[in-house]
This record gives C-alpha cells, sequence and structure tokens, in this order.
C-alpha cells in the first residue's frame, strides 16, 4: 500500500479505543515520537479519541521500547516534532505520507459511549 501511495482505513466499532490505539502505535513506531505527541496528532483529526487504561498501559510500554531504541539516531540526526515531520511528508521525495479524515461518522448513540479522557503519564525520554 505505501508503495501505491494508497491509504488504509483503520476502524474499530465506534473509533475510539481500539483504531485509535492502532494509529497511535504506528504513528510512535514510524515516526518515532512520544505517545503524548502523537495523541495530540490524532485527537486533532478524531476529538473522540479515548483509548481504554489497558490500552494507554500498553502504548506506554511501547513507547519506552520504541524510544529505547531510537535514542541512539536522535542524537546522530534530531528531528522535528511530528507536525514538522508531516510537513516534510508533503515533499515528493519523502517516504512517510498520513492522512487522516477530517470527519467519520459514527453510528453509535452518543449517550452509550463512555468519553473519558485517558491520562497520558510521563515516561523517561532519552
Amino acid at each position: 500500500v505505501k508503495e501505491c501511495c494508497g491509504r488504509v482505513l483503520v476502524h474499530c466499532q465506534a473509533g475510539i479505543s481500539r483504531s485509535a490505539t492502532i494509529c497511535l502505535a504506528y504513528l510512535m513506531m514510524k515516526k518515532r515520537v512520544k505517545l503524548e505527541e502523537a495523541f495530540e496528532f490524532v485527537k486533532q483529526r478524531r476529538s473522540i479519541i479515548s483509548p481504554n487504561f489497558s490500552f494507554m498501559g500498553q502504548l506506554l510500554q511501547f513507547e519506552s521500547q520504541v524510544l529505547a531504541t531510537s535514542c541512539a539516531v536522535e542524537a546522530v540526526s534530531p528531528s522535528g516534532t511530528l507536525r514538522e515531520r508531516g510537513k516534510a511528508a508533503s515533499t515528493p521525495n519523502s517516504q512517510f505520507v498520513f492522512s487522516f479524515p477530517v470527519s467519520v461518522g459514527v453510528h453509535t448513540a452518543p449517550s452509550s459511549l463512555p468519553y473519558l479522557h485517558s491520562p497520558i503519564t510521563m515516561s523517561p525520554s532519552c
């Protein structure tokens, strides 16, 4: 899909927890960003995301693994924020292109959805 400049639709029943978790993990891994930065990036594009506490714990563990493997690389070539990297992604030579839908229809009654804000705790950085 990446080679063909294609897009992938990531979805779950309500688009709040499971699909958001997958998107967050993908951004953390591919862009080497902290959970907090990935969370804000996705939240700006889909305001109702709220990964459950178990997923958030797993994402924090994943963050420490991803950042541990990228610390040496960052020391040699510091990279900008996810937003700055997104600007670089618009250049023809870029290998990273992200496109998130601005509005997505949810077919579940709003009163039945638990809109809990997931806490993001600080994790050790490089």
